[in-house]
């Protein structure tokens, strides 16, 4: 680690002009701390949805905790996708998946019907992130989201 960052140390200064400046003003920043900020209702920030502060070991407690880190990015923080005019689906279409379709999908991105998501992003998604994860994650996401 010393070498790299001698090495670091070492390069000649490039010109960085800093990052642009926020477009959320201020006094909304404030709003937004001390809980005054008047939030759309689909955007309001939902304590029942908060990961917990430790990684669960119980299975459809972690699988929960799964879902809510990773899938609600695209999925929504409710898991129900966001609307018909976007292309994620709500998760319950994951109760339509085999237990063997679903390590599937989450290995290589392959889907219950084979191939690639309607999209292609979920199959890239499921082979680049999601195929890091253990066989007892795998099935205890596919346990919190056929439970829902």
């Amino acid at each position: 680690m010393r070498d790299i960052t001698a090495w670091l140390r070492g390069l000649p200064a490039a010109d960085n002009p800093g990052l642009a400046e926020s477009v959320v003003s201020p006094t909304t920043l404030q709003q937004i701390k001390d809980g005054t900020f008047a939030y759309e209702d689909d955007d309001k920030p939902d304590p029942g949805n908060r990961p917990p502060p430790t990684r669960p070991t119980e299975s459809l407690a972690l699988g929960r905790h799964l879902a809510l880190t990773s899938c609600s990015e695209c999925h929504g923080r409710d898991l129900n996708g966001w609307g018909p005019d976007d292309p994620t689906p709500s998760l319950v279409v994951a109760k339509a998946y085999t237990p063997e379709q679903f390590v599937r999908l989450m290995r290589t991105g392959e889907i219950s019907t084979g191939g690639k998501s309607k999209t292609g992003f979920m199959s890239e998604v499921a082979a680049y992130r999601f195929s890091v994860l253990t066989d007892a994650e795998i099935e205890a996401l596919k346990q919190y989201l056929d439970s829902r």
